[in-house]
């Protein structure tokens, strides 16, 4: 085991408020929403992958359970934003003993293998000293997003809907930005209006 292979962190627990119903088990084509960015997680060369949900069974991550990668922690507390679900996989991610961490969103459909290894090789090329490597898409941040455990204590002061993308900023000289030419790479589905124009689109 390479000591620079991170471990993910998949973001899950949110409340689909927007949505109208669970989003994450809305299917796209015949696989739930959820499945998609979990599949890229699992495939790449990450250590372990810690999917962070808001209940213990939720049905997307059903086919998932068997794959040695595989984690789940339940987010008891995600009613109180994102922040909190981040410090739960964190917590979990540091009980396995990592020294990076790769947060990913479980709404973003079209994340690849490829663009998690490459921010995982990123890393291992700098031989893990730099405080983060972040994809982002003409200057705009977007996950997934690798922190090293220099940014571990930062993380925990997150609070409230927060995510962890600001924290680059104060940080900006201590990390690497990897520019990703396809802005679908990043499409996240908030909205039933997101999920019909994919599907009318027929990008996946």
């Amino acid at each position: 085991m390479n000591h620079y292979n991170p471990i993910g962190i998949y973001l899950g627990a949110g409340s689909s408020s927007r949505f109208g119903k669970d989003k994450l088990s809305q299917y796209l084509k015949e696989r739930p929403l959820g499945s998609f960015g979990l599949s890229a997680a699992l495939g790449s060369s990450l250590r372990k992958v810690i999917a962070v949900t808001r209940q213990a069974d939720p049905p997307w991550l059903t086919p998932f359970r068997n794959h040695h990668k595989y984690d789940q922690v339940v987010s008891h507390q995600a009613h109180l934003g994102q922040a909190h679900s981040i410090q739960t996989g964190l917590h979990r991610a540091e009980w396995h003993k990592t020294n990076a961490i790769v947060i990913m969103l479980a709404d973003q459909p079209f994340i690849t293998v490829n663009m998690i290894d490459t921010l995982i090789e990123t890393y291992q090329h700098e031989g893990g000293k730099v405080a983060f490597v972040a994809s982002s898409h003409h200057g705009v941040i977007c996950p997934p997003i690798l922190f090293s455990n220099q940014m571990f204590s930062h993380i925990y002061t997150l609070k409230g809907d927060c995510g962890a993308k600001h924290l680059l900023t104060e940080k900006a000289s201590e990390g690497i930005f990897l520019n990703v030419p396809y802005k679908k790479a990043f499409y996240d589905i908030d909205t039933m209006r997101d999920y019909e124009h994919i599907v009318d689109k027929n990008l996946i």
